[in-house]
């Protein structure tokens, strides 16, 4: 029951500050209010659908990601099947919406850097390791760099929302990080499941990184951030594109009035 409650009330913090952000931000373009609204709702409903449906699917252990150990079976990451959908689903929206890059430009660049300090909690990979239910370096791997990159996000997003020198620049940085962080543990699990030596674990009948309620940070949390990165990248390198278009017609204006004379 701990474990019902303390996944929900994360979920909804998540999803408040998400769909709050959202709001605010298509609040700040052009299009009419029904427009708005029907979007947001539709959003919403995905979300919470698809949030409900992987943690269903992970109460009732239909995820069986558990690394492959001597003696033990080799089982195929089904989180893959939940995560990969969603990411193709936004690669076809970005490609041909045209409603997402001007909306981008609305909302505030500090948003999508600040909704990641949820990172934090893949420190629970450390937690699950110290009771030998999450391999060694995986745990430390996932779970510190994930930590890092959430404690990082308030103050990168209080940089960028101050408009700090080079904030730009350190925020690109730590989207990076984090991208990176998924494809280091995305290499180590593969590692782990071709030599299991690697995995440091006292009891390897213990591993059970598809087991409920960890399973929905691989299933769930990680397909999330990823699209945030993502929204990220694209939106401070649309940010930059403007600045140099502005220094561009700013120097041209200079120039001009300099040939009056």
């Amino acid at each position: 029951m701990g474990h019902l409650n303390l996944d929900l009330v994360l979920a909804a913090a998540v999803g408040v500050l998400i769909f709050t952000g959202l709001w605010r931000g298509m609040s700040r373009t052009s299009a009419p209010l029904l427009a708005r609204l029907t979007i947001w709702l539709a959003l919403a409903a995905v979300w919470t659908g698809w949030l409900v449906g992987v943690r269903n699917l992970a109460l009732a252990g239909a995820f069986k990601f558990e690394l492959y150990v001597p003696g033990g079976p080799r089982i195929i990451p089904t989180q893959l099947a939940v995560v990969v959908p969603p990411l193709a689903a936004l690669v076809v929206c970005l490609a041909f919406s045209r409603w997402v890059g001007p909306f981008l430009d609305a909302l505030p660049a500090s948003w999508l850097i600040g909704i990641q300090a949820f990172r934090v909690f893949g420190g629970s990979f450390i937690v699950g390791w110290a009771h030998g239910t999450v391999p060694a370096v995986f745990a430390w791997e996932a779970g510190s760099l994930d930590v890092a990159v959430g404690a990082l996000a308030l103050p990168v997003a209080w940089a960028v929302s101050k408009g700090t020198p080079r904030s730009r620049s350190v925020a690109v940085a730590w989207n990076w990080l984090g991208l990176v962080d998924f494809g280091i543990a995305l290499v180590i699990s593969t590692l782990q499941r071709r030599a299991p030596e690697l995995m440091g674990v006292g009891d390897p009948s213990r591993v059970r990184l598809g087991s409920y309620p960890l399973v929905l940070i691989p299933a769930f949390a990680v397909a999330n951030a990823f699209i945030a990165h993502g929204l990220s990248l694209w939106q401070l390198r649309r940010q930059r594109q403007r600045s140099s278009a502005s220094r561009t017609k700013v120097n041209a204006a200079d120039f001009r009035s300099l040939t009056i004379f």
